[in-house]
Order: C-alpha cells, then structure tokens, then sequence
C-alpha cells in the first residue's frame, strides 16, 4: 500500500499538476445525464504492473505525457475522441450529453491528456454533496491513437491521476462509475464492483453497468 501512495505521487510530482479541492457544489446533474460517468478506456480488462514507482516514471517521461485543465480549445479534440470511439463504447446519439456537459459543468475536475503535443484523451471527477457519492465523468481516450503497450499505460497514469484527486478531496465517499459490460472488468482491476445492470441502457448492445468503488473500508 505504502508502494502505491508513493507511486501516485511521483506521478502527480512528474506531471508538475497539483491537485485541485473545488468547492462542495460543482453543479453536476448525474442522475440526469450519462455524461456523470460515461467512461471508455479501452484496456480490454487489463492493467499494467509495474515493479517499482520508477517504472512508470520511465514510461511516463519517455511518452512525454502531460496532463491539464480542459478549457474550451479543446473542444473540438474531445469531440473527434468521442466519435472515434462510436460505436462500439459509445452511441453517436450521446453526442448532445457530451456538448452540453462541456459547455456547461466541465470545470477544473476535467483533465485532457496530451502526449507528444496531441489530446488524446479527457476526463474528471465530481462530487454530489446530497448523495454523497464522486462520480467519474466522461473518461475516454482516442481509438487506435497509440499501440497496446503504451495505451495501457497511458490509460493507467490518467486513471491514477483522476483517483489521486479524488483522494485529496478528503471525503469518505463511495465512487460510481457508470459504464458498459466491455469496461467491467477493467474497472474491477481499479477495484470497483458491478451492483446493477440495465439491458441496453446505454443504446443497442450497449449494458448499463452500475459500479462503485468504497474509499473507506468497513
């Protein structure tokens, strides 16, 4: 455990990112929209190990990753990632969600990952104060835009990153993720469970999956 809280902060340390704490209302609408956690990562159910910390650094600064703020320049790029991922992970139809979250709700919780000078991936977090829940928001990276190998890596480093900010928010609140049944067992290796599914919920062929990760133990 102690290996892991050390590695999460030597990436924060790498990407020369600190984390963000905004303010409890971040006026997010999840039970309204798919855009509360609509996630595509694409790993195929695996994740990288690494030995040591160093490891992933290495990859991290040979890939020249970065990690930032989205702000409305980006707009176009997130779009073109969405569509490229349509639509096997996401029905084309969600592309009004999608406008409308950017536009309105995305805020500092929402990151665009860069390598080598392109966007090739995005997403945040939430908080829902009434519910007490955080919520993941809109984590997709774009198709066929890196080999396998650096893909589940990349994908590894923005996860833990998107984690690690939600760690530093201080609440003890559960982590939903609203997915699909092509993401299930990538989110179990995250430690996240399934705990309800909805038959095509997310459009033809496309399961509503409910999963949710517990910061605290009991």
């Amino acid at each position: 455990k102690m290996e892991r809280l050390y590695l999460i902060k030597d990436i924060s340390d790498l990407l020369n990112k600190k984390s963000i704490c905004p303010s409890p209302n971040s006026g997010y609408t999840p039970l309204k929209r798919r855009i509360a956690s609509n996630v595509v990562c694409n790993v195929f159910g695996k994740r990288l190990n690494f030995d040591t910390p160093k490891n992933l650094i290495f990859f991290a600064r040979k890939m020249n990753v970065n990690i930032i703020t989205y702000n409305i320049e980006h707009k176009n790029y997130i779009v073109e990632i969405f569509k490229s991922n349509c639509p096997k992970y996401f029905d084309i139809n969600d592309l009004d969600d999608l406008l409308d979250f950017l536009d309105k709700y995305a805020d500092e919780n929402f990151k665009v990952l860069i390598i080598d000078n392109e966007i090739i991936g995005c997403g945040g977090h939430y908080v829902n104060e009434n519910e007490k829940i955080f919520g993941i928001a809109w984590v997709m990276f774009k198709r066929n835009s890196l080999g396998l190998r650096k893909f589940l890596t990349v994908s590894n480093i923005f996860f833990e990153h998107l984690m690690e900010n939600i760690r530093n928010e201080n609440k003890p609140f559960d982590i939903l993720i609203n997915t699909t049944q092509l993401l299930e067992k990538t989110f179990n290796n995250f430690g996240f469970y399934t705990e309800k599914i909805i038959k095509n919920g997310f459009g033809d062929n496309l399961d509503h999956y409910v999963m949710r990760k517990k910061i605290v133990e009991n």
